[in-house]
C-alpha cells in the first residue's frame, strides 16, 4: 500500500511533466498548489539574479573572471552549507526527521547526489566563467539578450533528447519571449517619439563564447530538472554545484591569469560586496531556489520564468539607478511577461 506522503509525491512528479494531471484538494500539499508555488519561487530566483547582474558587470572592470568567479562560488558554497546546517539543526529540534529520512539522505542519495552535483557544476561553471568573460568586451544589451536565448535552446535540446515536440501553445509561449527579447535589444526610440533598429555590430569571437553559454546554460536547466525529478535535496545540490564551479574557476584563475597582482582589488569595499551579493544571495540562495521550484515546474517552462533576469534588472536600473525604461523596452518586458504567465497555465504535453 502506498503511504499518503509518497503518492502525493507521486502525483507531483506526473503534474510537473503534465498539467492537465494536476488536481486540487484545497490543500497545501496538493500538486496545483506546489507547482504554482515553485513557479512562483523560479521568479523569485529570477529576481535575484537581475539584482545581481549589475554587480557581476562592475567587477569584470575590475578583476579577472577566474578570480572573481573562483572567490564568489566558494563563498556561495560554504553559505549554502552554513544554511544547510542550521536547517538540519532546526529540523532535528523539532524531531523533524526520522532516522530512517536521515539514512535516505546520506546514503541512497549520496551517489546520484555526486554525480547531477558534478554535472551541474561543470555546466555553473564553463557558462559563469564564459559569461563573465564576455562581459568586459560586450556590452549589457547584447549579453543580455544572447544569454536569454536559452530559453529557445532548452526545448529544442529537450525535443531532441526525448524525441518529442512540446504542445504548440508552449512552443507560442517561447516565440512570444523570443520576440520581447528582440524588441527590447534590438528596437529603440528616438527623441521625436521615432522607432528605429539599433546599431547591432558585425559579430565577434565574444558573441560567439556568450552564444556558448547560453547552450550551457540551457543544459544546466535540463540538468537540474533530471536532478530533481530524481528526489535529490535542493540545498544539497547546490553545495556541490557550487563547489564543482569555484574549482573549475580557481584552475582556470591560477593557469591563466595574475592572481597575486589582484589581491589588493578584491579587499576594496565595491568588490567586497560585490562578491557578497553574489555569493550569497544569487549563488547560495538564487541557485538553491531554482532547484526548489524545478522540482515542480518542468524545464522548458522553468526557462521562460528565469528569463525574467533581464526584466528584473531593467527594473532595479529604473528604480536604483534612475534609468528610463522607453516604450519598445516597455512593449518587450510585457511580452516576456506574458510569456512567462502562458507557460504556467498552459499544459505540458507533447505533440
Amino acid at each position: 500500500m502506498i503511504e499518503p506522503k509518497a503518492e502525493n509525491d507521486q502525483l507531483l512528479r506526473k503534474s510537473k511533466h503534465n498539467k492537465d494531471y494536476i488536481y486540487d484538494n484545497g490543500s497545501s500539499n496538493s500538486p496545483r498548489y506546489k507547482t504554482y508555488l515553485g513557479e512562483f519561487i523560479l521568479v523569485s530566483a529570477a529576481f535575484l539574479w537581475g539584482t545581481a547582474f549589475v554587480f557581476q558587470k562592475n567587477a569584470s572592470e575590475i578583476i579577472s573572471p577566474g578570480l572573481f568567479n573562483s572567490v564568489r562560488y566558494f563563498v556561495g558554497f560554504f553559505s549554502i552549507i552554513c544554511i544547510i546546517l542550521f536547517l538540519g539543526f532546526i529540523r532535528n529540534k523539532k524531531n523533524q526527521i526520522s532516522e530512517n529520512r536521515k539514512t535516505i539522505l546520506t546514503t541512497n542519495k549520496k551517489k546520484e547526489l555526486l554525480i547531477f552535483g558534478f554535472i551541474a557544476g561543470i555546466w555553473l561553471g564553463l557558462g559563469s566563467l564564459l559569461q563573465q568573460i564576455s562581459l568586459s568586451y560586450v556590452s549589457i544589451t547584447k549579453a543580455g539578450f544572447i544569454t536569454g536565448l536559452y530559453i529557445v535552446f532548452v526545448p529544442i535540446i529537450q525535443s531532441i533528447w526525448k524525441r518529442q515536440l512540446h504542445s504548440w501553445q508552449l512552443l507560442v509561449a517561447i516565440l512570444i519571449a523570443f520576440i520581447g527579447l528582440c524588441i527590447v535589444n534590438f528596437i529603440g526610440i528616438d527623441s521625436q517619439n521615432n522607432f528605429f533598429i539599433k546599431e547591432i555590430r558585425d559579430i565577434n569571437e565574444y558573441d560567439i563564447v556568450l552564444l556558448i553559454s547560453s547552450i550551457i546554460w540551457a543544459m544546466h536547466v535540463i540538468t537540474i530538472d533530471y536532478a530533481t525529478d530524481k528526489g535529490i535535496p535542493a540545498w544539497h545540490l547546490s553545495s556541490v554545484q557550487a563547489l564543482v564551479c569555484a574549482l573549475i574557476s580557481g584552475l582556470f584563475a591560477l593557469f591563466f591569469e595574475d592572481i597575486t597582482s589582484q589581491i589588493s582589488s578584491l579587499l576594496t569595499t565595491p568588490m567586497i560586496i560585490a562578491i557578497l551579493y553574489t555569493g550569497v544571495i544569487s549563488t547560495a540562495f538564487g541557485f538553491s531556489l531554482q532547484a526548489i521550484g524545478q522540482k515542480s515546474v518542468p524545464s522548458t517552462t522553468a526557462a521562460l520564468i528565469l528569463s525574467l533576469e533581464s526584466f528584473f534588472t531593467a527594473v532595479m536600473g529604473w528604480l536604483i539607478l534612475a534609468e528610463v525604461i522607453n516604450l519598445p523596452e516597455g512593449i518587450g518586458f510585457f511580452l516576456m511577461l506574458l510569456a512567462a504567465m502562458m507557460a504556467s497555465i498552459i499544459p505540458n504535453k507533447a505533440l
